[in-house]
């Protein structure tokens, strides 16, 4: 009876510990989803050539928002040849743009 219960309890340990693990690594949306999320805000500026995001999110506290956000950016060639080179910052938990700015 006694090792049942210890399995019981065991089992539920195992259970519970994994299901925490599941949520808390969840709580962010994929850096990389949330890049090609917002690639066709650049792409209306004109031919995407390049892109870059922080895998990690960090956490900001900015004007308008406070928490944990990915910094990214975008290479754009635009319709006259130029190129313009944008820098971006995503809430992690959503993927919703806060910032761009051309750098």
């Amino acid at each position: 009876m006694k090792l049942k219960r210890v399995l019981i309890g065991l089992g539920l340990g195992i259970a519970g510990g994994l299901y925490l693990q599941k949520k808390l690594s969840s709580q962010y949306v994929p850096a990389e989803k949330a890049l090609k999320t917002i690639k066709p805000v650049f792409l209306s500026y004109g031919n995407v050539t390049g892109t870059w995001i922080h895998s990690e999110p960090k956490w900001a506290e900015l004007p308008d928002y406070e928490g944990d956000v990915y910094e990214g950016g975008f290479t754009v060639v635009e319709a006259d040849n130029h190129t313009t080179n944008y820098s971006f910052i995503l809430n992690a938990v959503n993927g919703e743009l806060i910032s761009a700015q051309i750098v």
